[in-house]
């Protein structure tokens, strides 16, 4: 395959996988490949994997394909704009989420030891367990992010996708914590 394809063979391409020629659809998915593996890495969506960000790329470049109309734009700026504006689509219907609510579906009871459990009535009666939501609740949100993406939900900080170093932000997140609990007495 070369490394660049002049307009007439990318427009012939998109002819031949608009007819359903699987051998042409792969090659398109080929030539954008490096720009949806870089806009999947770059995307952060809550509970999307770099695969699922990837896949998500590959399907909006298949709608491309088929809603494409051969001379009226070209066709690589076409599908770039077509697969970043379904990735943003995808973001801001996660946006749309409102956070505070998901965040009420985690129970800060998921994993108790059996000595947490002996103590728990004494917890309870000291409103603990309350103090700790409220000082929870007012984290910033990537805090409680990676709080419940770490703790909660035991995965890796590797895992968790951030522009910034996970672990320096867990660290800030447990460090503002700690000050909530302090403001609220704990």
């Amino acid at each position: 395959m070369p490394n660049s394809y002049s307009y007439e063979e990318i427009e012939h391409i998109v002819e031949k996988a608009k007819e359903g020629c699987k051998i042409s659809t792969n090659c398109l998915i080929e030539i954008l490949n490096p720009y949806m593996l870089n806009l999947s890495k770059r995307v952060y969506v809550l509970n999307y994997s770099d695969e699922d960000l990837y896949q998500e790329c590959v399907k909006s470049l298949l709608k491309a394909i088929s809603s494409y109309n051969t001379g009226k734009n070209i066709f690589i700026s076409y599908a770039t704009t077509c697969i970043k504006n379904n990735i943003y689509c995808i973001v801001r219907k996660r946006a749309k989420e409102n956070f505070q609510a998901s965040l009420e579906k985690v129970e800060f009871s998921l994993s108790y030891d059996v000595d947490f459990h002996q103590n728990l009535d004494t917890i309870e009666k000291n409103g603990l367990i309350k103090k700790l939501q409220l000082a929870f609740y007012k984290l910033k949100p990537e805090y409680r992010e990676i709080l419940i993406h770490f703790y909660f939900k035991n995965k890796r900080l590797n895992e968790f996708k951030t522009n910034k170093d996970p672990y320096s932000l867990k660290c800030n997140a447990v460090k503002s914590l700690k000050k909530e609990l302090a403001k609220l007495n704990c």
